[in-house]
């Protein structure tokens, strides 16, 4: 993937220079500042966070969190156990003190909820001594999420003022900061998305295809996305992401053997019942499918239906009605919330991914901007205590209202309008 001068596509201003035509040392600081910043975040989890202390013994969360999946996963590949990666060897080589270097609770495990092609793509790392991958992680993550706001701070065009300083939005952000905590790949599905709207601007519509397709591996974030692109007839876009999705299943399916297959397909078979274990968060839940399931167990069955198919129905309409330009941050606010509404399973870490929109509004529609982000951050510190109290996950109704927000503003404003803006013919004559 070509990031050259990637910051500078967005139509950003040119650099401040002196009179002979060099950088000044005020623009080479400011140029500086976020790869400082998150560098310094980087060193406050190497040092302070719990999830990053090594330790030949450790209680209930490992060493580099949930990274140990993804690292498992990719052992295995290369040391030719590919068979029982969806066995329960996968279990036992994450507790296997003489492979990973340290000893857990054996009652706590990561399942190999993945496909066949999310650990083919991330098996590299599975080569490297877990210690050390560990904190090539960490670095990928921080960078990943350094390059985003770069790439971010400059879609709304000149970065001048305030606005040379959206990077701090990004790096303050609650979600992406809780999933590097927890070694999720939420930096860089943000990363994949940006540059995916970039090449979106530029017209590059094939080339943002072929990167879309790696968002397969992980279905529940592009699912609405071809249907939306079929709609607009986008068709160099999906032939993009065809060819993209067919390389990587396609080698997936040649290299993963029928037996670990079959083993992938019983996993999915019984993700329906993810809501009843007791490794499910429902406090960190986002989908429509987690409201529906806080409801008491006497008459959920039913409830599911009730209130799960016409808030679906009325997301994916959201969604699908919108034709406005995919130069629109309000464009991609609304598949991005249907999508997370109505995936079968999205946590709150993933939320990272609205910063695309959202940084996007801060620098073209401040107030909206300010209220989303505000309101998301807000969110997600209280739905522990919402929970614990009502029994009720909050992020999925606070999503919902951000949906029907997006939605009915348009609408108001113009019946508001209508209303209150008397047609000039019916005005009194001042003459």
């Amino acid at each position: 993937m070509n990031l050259d001068n990637c910051a500078n596509d967005f139509t950003s201003p040119p650099a401040a220079s002196s009179p002979n035509g060099t950088l000044t040392p005020d623009r080479r600081f400011r140029r500086l500042l976020p790869a400082l910043a998150f560098l310094a975040v980087g060193c406050i989890y190497l040092f302070f966070s719990p999830n990053f202390q090594w330790s030949p013994t450790l209680q209930t969360v490992p060493y580099g969190a949930d990274f140990l999946q993804e690292w498992t996963g990719g052992h295995m590949i290369w040391n030719g156990q590919i068979n029982s990666v969806y066995s329960d060897e996968f279990l036992a080589v994450q507790h296997d003190r003489t492979i990973t270097g340290f000893e857990w609770d054996p009652e706590q495990f990561f399942p190999p909820v993945y496909p066949p092609p999310h650990y083919l793509l991330f098996s590299p790392w599975g080569a490297i001594p877990y210690r050390i991958a560990v904190l090539g992680w960490l670095a990928l993550l921080l960078g990943a999420a350094c390059l985003s706001s770069i790439l971010l701070q400059s879609m709304g065009g000149q970065a001048s003022g305030g606005r040379g300083y959206l990077w701090i939005s990004v790096l303050l952000f609650p979600p992406l900061l809780l999933s590097i905590t927890l070694g999720q790949k939420s930096a860089l599905w943000l990363l994949l998305f940006v540059v995916v709207c970039r090449w979106i601007k530029q017209d590059r519509w094939f080339a943002a295809g072929l990167l879309a397709g790696l968002i397969t591996i992980k279905p529940t974030l592009c699912f609405l996305l071809p249907l939306l692109m079929i709609l607009d007839r986008r068709w160099r876009f999906l032939g993009g992401m065809a060819l993209s999705t067919a390389v990587l299943w396609g080698a997936a399916i040649c290299i993963f053997p029928q037996e670990a297959w079959g083993g992938f397909l019983a996993i999915a078979s019984t993700a329906g019942r993810y809501t009843d274990q007791n490794g499910f968060h429902l406090d960190w839940s986002c989908n429509l499918i987690s409201l529906a399931s806080s409801l008491p167990i006497g008459w959920s069955a039913w409830g599911k239906m009730a209130i799960s198919l016409p808030l679906a129905l009325y997301a994916l309409l959201a969604a699908v009605e919108v034709r406005s330009s995919w130069n629109d941050p309000k464009r991609w606010m609304t598949w991005m919330l249907a999508t997370i509404l109505l995936s079968p399973h999205f946590y709150h870490y993933d939320l990272c991914i609205l910063l695309l929109p959202i940084v996007w509004m801060l620098a073209t529609e401040t107030q909206r901007g300010i209220c989303y982000f505000v309101t998301l951050s807000l969110a997600l510190m209280l739905a522990p205590e919402v929970y614990a109290l009502w029994q009720i996950p909050l992020l999925p109704i606070v999503l919902l209202g951000m949906l029907c927000e997006l939605r009915l503003s348009p609408r108001l404003s113009s019946h508001t309008s209508s209303i209150f803006i008397a047609p000039r013919s019916v005005l009194p004559d001042r003459r």
